[in-house]
């Protein structure tokens, strides 16, 4: 089966690893033996050194196929949109013209790539599938020719999937569709498992970039204000972005005992071990479509504490996960992370583990991507 997937970047530290999902999807589709190709447009600054035009490199099986335009910086931010369209018409005419048509297009985040770009290669017999992951679909909040396009994708792809129900129910909501909408949740990746560490105290995790969505702010007067008599539990936020210098002088003002700890950006290659040695994550954030770093904490045996509008956990609502608090009460967060202090003991790690194992596997992610695949060839489709 030859398939080509078409994500938000690929990702680097520049871009705050955008695209790594995708990209991450498209190795484990390839591990499983298809041919696999990720697509990406590079409009950055001629100063990014790179070869311009068209061209393909192997990166543990998957052909990464670049379109690269020294645009950055040259042209207003919003004709870069409209520069990206033309190079991905260019870039897959590149690739049918080198390696022949794929069996699938696979989109993730369709609402913002134009259907109609798709509209040559559906006609010629290729099938056209999406994934949507965007929080803004969530919350309704698209509109003008994104909704339109969003509308195109539920009416005419052969498949259009979703990383949780949540996002199902909006995009029902907003289109009008009554077709079936699979939910493939994103996939657990990297080697995340319990580590056998003994230490004193309680340590809470937040991982995620720091905007105003996440409300680390919220989070941390209410860590502070629930455990200022009890220095032993510390909360470490990993991550950055525009809201850091706000957290910053939080801390600065009201952590007196120094709970507080702010690492910054953790490379994925040791976010596992940071996980692994913290004993519970939390999160507040107003809204999440799936947050692959709860997974990673049930992974490593880690029960959570998040808001109830975080997905993944509303689709896997068992107490023996964890908890999950009303999003606009910070006064129910507060104490949720106290209950959770006090009854940690009763939390069985391995129990946890299994469920992550039995869900979010590379396993059970291609399971349910192959048989979407399959539905949309048919018997009779060109694939294998």
């Amino acid at each position: 089966m030859k398939v080509w997937i078409i994500g938000r970047d690929y990702p680097r530290a520049e871009n705050n690893r955008l695209g790594s999902f995708e990209l991450e999807q498209a190795k484990i589709l390839a591990r499983a033996g298809l041919e696999v190709t990720y697509l990406v447009a590079d409009p950055r600054s001629f100063i990014k050194w790179r070869r311009f035009g068209c061209s393909k490199a192997m990166e543990e099986g998957v052909t990464v196929a670049t379109i690269s335009v020294p645009a950055g910086g040259l042209i207003s931010p919003r004709k870069i949109s409209p520069l990206r369209r033309r190079m991905f018409e260019r870039l897959m005419r590149y690739l049918a013209r080198k390696d022949g048509l794929p069996d699938i297009i696979h989109v993730h985040y369709p609402s913002t790539f134009l259907y109609r770009l798709l509209q040559p290669y559906q006609k010629q017999g290729v099938r056209i599938a999406a994934t949507e992951h965007w929080s803004r679909v969530q919350e309704k909040s698209i509109g003008g020719w994104i909704l339109e396009n969003l509308k195109e994708y539920t009416q005419k792809a052969d498949a259009f999937c979703c990383v949780g129900s949540a996002l199902v129910k909006s995009v029902r909501e907003m289109t009008g569709t009554e077709r079936e909408i699979p939910v493939i949740p994103n996939v657990l990746f990297g080697d995340f498992r319990p580590l056998a560490e003994e230490h004193e105290g309680l340590r809470f995790l937040a991982i995620g970039r720091m905007v105003a969505i996440k409300r680390y702010d919220v989070l941390v007067e209410a860590f502070l204000e629930a455990f200022r008599d009890r220095p032993d539990v510390t909360l470490t936020i990993a991550g950055n972005g525009p809201e850091m210098a706000r957290v910053r002088e939080i801390v600065r003002q009201k952590d007196e005992k120094r709970q507080v700890l702010l690492p910054g950006l953790v490379p994925h290659e040791k976010m596992a071990g940071l996980i692994a040695s913290s004993d519970a994550f939390v999160g507040f954030s107003v809204l999440e479509t799936f947050c692959v770093p709860v997974v990673e904490a049930w992974a490593c045996g880690k029960p959570v504490i998040v808001s109830d509008t975080t997905t993944v956990f509303t689709d896997n609502p068992d107490a023996r996960l964890g908890m999950a608090v009303d999003w606009r009460s910070p006064q129910e967060l507060q104490e949720a992370m106290i209950k959770m202090a006090d009854t940690y003991e009763t939390y069985d790690p391995e129990w946890i583990c299994r469920y992550a194992d039995s869900h979010f596997t590379e396993k059970v992610y291609c399971e349910k991507m192959l048989a979407v695949y399959r539905g949309m060839l048919g018997v009779t489709g060109r694939a294998q």
